[in-house]
């Protein structure tokens, strides 16, 4: 198969009308002209539905009247000197035996496929234009004519056709053409231009010519280039339609590679280097992805260590390198909690199954809630003992209470893995193993009961935290199993006799729902906290307060819990937020119907903002707001939590924006702190045109500046500028009629 997309269509008519010049005389005598006609007519419809209101509704769908396709046909031929009576042949072989044209709607006729179109039409263009020799110029020569279609929009897949039809020693004025394009005044800031020059490259257009290849690279990975590309194509940029730029070994993509490789070395914010990362996975082989991260720099830099395992995770690369590479990073006791969370997340939790000490200190993580591993199938005892106390696990029976036992709902929503000790899972002869291996038992067994009972019941979940409580004392893992299990179902699950949140001696799910069912007794709380004597017992409190109280609670009871708040460490405050931001998310509190609404007139005049966070997972739209404009708009500083939720607001309330250097500076804050968009944080944001509605000031003000913004704030303002641009854009067929293109 031919590499070029123009020659793949070229190889497939000419298969066709080999074809069907053996089966119709129509075609065999007339294979020529019947090939201009095609390319005539599709450079007519096309113009014609771009030109859109000034045609009737047939014309703007590329269709044309069976009485005017005749019409058109004697034309055709009498001004290229054949006969016009051929035309009611030629129409006959055209529809009956070609069949590039088809009939959807009685009396006109299409091209079968846009696609197809889209190639006789950059055909037609290429073939008919004029030389222009020097004392004889002429206008609509091919430059002209890449020039006026590669700046409309409509006509990106004809120029990508027409570019296809480029003889090597034509390469070099479509180079000129593209760097011409860059520099335009009303495409600099716009994507389109780089974009255009990657499809080409993708398209093998430069490939007979390896110099202008490089040329093309460079210029579309110059200066900025690269970034422009990332927001229009990244999954948290981008519009429904666009596709990772992809390009073939010997069309840029070394360059492009070596590009990316420079640009992650550098350590960019986090959302950027995962735009970066998906680039390359969609250019690089596993080897070569390997190859490059192994050869970072931040490998022998301890201070760096933690993004480059980060990287080397998304690149899918430290599941399968050698485990002595990671040796280095694990030398250090005890190991940071980010860097053995990481290692787990990139499922080499059996680092750490050497030796009783190592096995200790990761199973302590993992009960601190400073490790998780990813709910799929495990590699190693600690990964089932990480997925064994996973809240989501027992959580998902609130979205399915039906008869069948939890494991099952496990594998038909979510497909994981429910199966016991597999033999594929080594156990290694340590002590601190048996108790992991025996709690992991009981939590397989109790996963046979009912899903609804898990929904509706304490007991499934009291007799597995109470076994991990037996085994290793009050943990925040079980903290928060039993904060997710007070949210079940229930009008008999009342707890009435254990009234004492910090009775050890109680069960733990029993003290929790018994406190959950006190969400609207404001009293209650302060005096509960003002009777904890230790870090775990406050913790527990402010958990339960955070995720159950009542608006009227959280207003009444904030000043002393918002003191609790601020004096945590920030490892514990992340971690309790997290845990906070699960419940709410597991247990159906972030429901539309669940959400609280604040009445902020009787809140304290000042909230720390970590409390507001909290109270933001609870709000509903308007509180949210209301809350972020009281207490977070002037927000100073850089806890990536706290900016994560300035962050999903103000994305919310875009369009209601009268200070947008005020919100554009927090979204840049966010974004270089390392708040992540979500995957397809463009699509949702455009969903809501009001959202979407940037002025143009403000989208030209980011898209000069589009290093400091997330993907998608880029995208939605190159969108608004690129729709600005589309409206001083003279359509092809205005500009072909003006210069002349078509006059003998």
């Amino acid at each position: 198969m031919p590499d070029k997309r123009t020659a793949l269509y070229d190889s497939y008519i000419e298969l066709f009308f080999n074809r069907e010049a053996e089966k119709s005389p129509v075609v065999r005598d007339n294979r020529e002209l019947l090939i201009n006609i095609h390319r005539y007519l599709a450079w007519l419809l096309h113009s014609e539905a771009e030109l859109g209101s000034e045609h009737e509704a047939g014309r703007r769908n590329g269709a044309i009247a069976s009485d005017r396709l005749i019409a058109v046909l004697r034309e055709y031929l009498s001004r290229e000197g054949h006969d016009p009576d051929l035309a009611d042949t030629l129409f006959k072989g055209m529809v009956e035996r070609v069949v590039a044209l088809v009939s959807r709607v009685e009396g006109t006729y299409e091209f079968e496929v846009q696609p197809l179109r889209e190639y006789f039409a950059a055909r037609f263009l290429y073939e008919t234009a004029p030389y222009s020799p020097t004392g004889a110029e002429k206008y609509g020569t091919k430059p002209d004519r890449f020039d006026a279609i590669a700046r409309d929009f409509y006509w990106l897949n004809v120029t990508r056709f027409y570019a296809g039809c480029y003889s090597k020693g034509e390469l070099a004025s479509l180079i000129d053409s593209l760097r011409e394009l860059v520099k335009d005044k009303h495409f600099r800031l716009l994507s389109h231009p780089r974009v255009l020059g990657g499809i080409l490259l993708s398209d093998w257009v430069f490939s007979q010519y390896p110099r202008s290849v490089r040329d093309v690279v460079s210029l579309v990975l110059d200066g900025i280039g690269l970034r422009y590309i990332l927001a229009s194509s990244s999954r948290r940029g981008g519009s429904s339609t666009a596709v990772t730029l992809s390009l073939p070994k010997s069309c840029g993509r070394t360059e492009l590679i070596s590009r990316c490789q420079s640009l992650l070395y550098k350590s960019p914010p986090l959302d950027f280097a995962l735009d970066i990362i998906d680039l390359l996975k969609a250019n690089a082989s596993t080897s070569e992805l390997m190859e490059l991260w192994l050869g970072d720099p931040r490998r022998n830099n301890r201070g760096e260590w933690l993004s480059w395992l980060q990287n080397g995770l998304h690149l899918g690369c430290l599941s399968l390198v050698d485990p002595k590479v990671l040796s280095k990073v694990c030398e250090q006791r005890p190991v940071p909690p980010e860097i053995l969370n990481t290692l787990f997340r990139g499922r080499r939790a059996a680092m750490f199954e050497a030796t009783n000490e190592d096995f200790i200190a990761a199973r302590d993580g993992i009960l601190a809630l400073q490790v998780k591993a990813p709910l799929n199938r495990p590699e190693s005892i600690l990964d089932m003992f990480a997925q064994s106390v996973n809240g989501l696990r027992y959580a998902i029976s609130y979205a399915a209470p039906q008869a069948a036992p939890l494991a099952s709902t496990w594998t038909a929503r979510a497909g994981w893995p429910v199966s016991g000790l597999s033999t594929d899972v080594s156990i290694p002869p340590l002590e601190a193993v048996k108790d992991c291996v025996t709690f992991i038992e009981i939590a397989i067994e109790r996963s046979q009961r009912p899903a609804v009972d898990w929904a509706t019941k304490l007991d499934p979940w009291d007799s597995v935290i109470e076994q991990g409580r037996a085994m290793w004392g009050e943990r925040l893992v079980f903290y928060h199993l039993a904060n997710v299990a007070s949210g079940i179902k229930s009008a008999t699950e009342t707890s009435s006799r254990y009234s004492d949140p910090f009775n050890a001696a109680h069960a733990l799910v029993q003290r929790a729902r018994y406190a959950r069912l006190r969400a609207g007794v404001a009293s209650w709380w302060p005096k509960q906290l003002s009777r904890t004597s230790t870090a775990e017992e406050q913790i527990f409190l402010l958990m339960l307060w955070a995720t159950w109280g009542s608006g009227a609670t959280l207003c009444d009871s904030c000043e002393p819990f918002d003191a609790a708040i601020e004096a945590l460490s920030p490892d514990e405050w992340h971690r309790l937020y997290d845990c906070i931001e699960e419940t709410t998310r597991w247990t159906g509190n972030q429901s539309g119907v669940r959400k609280l609404k604040f009445n902020l007139r009787n809140f304290p005049r000042a909230i720390s903002s970590r409390t507001v966070s909290l109270f933001k997972l609870r709000a509903n739209p308007q509180s949210d707001q209301e809350l972020h404009e009281k207490y977070l708009v002037s927000y100073k500083g850089d806890d990536v939590r706290i900016l994560g939720a300035i962050q999903d607001t103000i994305i919310r309330s875009l369009h209601t924006a009268s200070d947008w250097k005020q919100r554009l500076a927090l979204i840049s804050r966010a974004f270089r702190n390392g708040v992540i968009s979500e995957p397809y944080a463009y699509r949702m944001f455009v969903r809501h045109p009001q959202r979407a509605s940037i002025p143009l000031d403000v989208a030209t003000k980011i898209m000069r500046c589009t290093e400091q913004y997330p993907s998608f704030l880029v995208a939605s303002a190159e969108a608004c500028c690129k729709q600005d641009t589309a409206t001083k854009l003279t359509p092809v067929a205005k500009i072909a009629q003006r210069d002349n293109w078509f006059v003998e």
